[in-house]
C-alpha cells in the first residue's frame, strides 16, 4: 500500500451558478472586508454587505471629515481587494450624504487615484 501512486486526475472547483452553498462561501471569502483585524468596535463606521456589494456607513461631523473617512474607507477596501484578488468598479462606486439640517448641499468630489466621486 505505501508504494501505491494513483494515476493523476483533475479535482474540479468551484460551484455551480446558483449554489445555496455560494452566499456563504462568500460572505466568508469576503469577512476581513467586513470585519477587519484587529475588529473595531467605532460604531460610527460599519460595513455592511450582501452578495457581492458592499457599504461602509459613516458618522461624520462635518464634510470634510466625511470626505476623509470616505477615502480612507476606499483605500481599506482596495488595499483588501489587491490582498484577496478582488476587484472594484470605481464607475459603480457612490456615496450619499445624510444631514439632520434642511439645506442644499454644494457639490462634493472626493478624489482618487483614478477615478472622481462626485454627488
Amino acid at each position: 500500500m505505501d508504494s501505491f501512486i494513483s494515476p493523476k486526475f483533475n479535482i474540479p472547483n468551484g460551484l455551480p451558478q446558483g449554489s445555496p452553498l455560494s452566499v456563504t462561501l462568500y460572505i466568508l471569502y469576503n469577512s476581513n472586508l467586513l470585519f477587519p483585524n484587529p475588529p473595531s468596535l467605532n460604531k460610527d463606521n460599519i460595513s455592511i454587505a450582501y452578495i457581492d456589494n458592499v457599504t461602509h456607513l459613516l458618522v461624520v461631523k462635518n464634510i470634510q471629515q466625511g470626505k476623509d473617512k470616505v477615502k480612507e474607507a476606499m483605500a481599506g477596501s482596495k488595499t483588501w481587494g489587491s490582498r484577496y484578488r478582488a476587484i472594484f468598479d470605481n464607475k459603480k462606486t457612490n456615496f450619499i450624504i445624510f444631514t439632520k439640517k434642511q439645506h442644499t448641499l454644494r457639490k462634493v468630489t472626493i478624489e482618487e487615484s483614478t477615478h472622481a466621486l462626485r454627488l
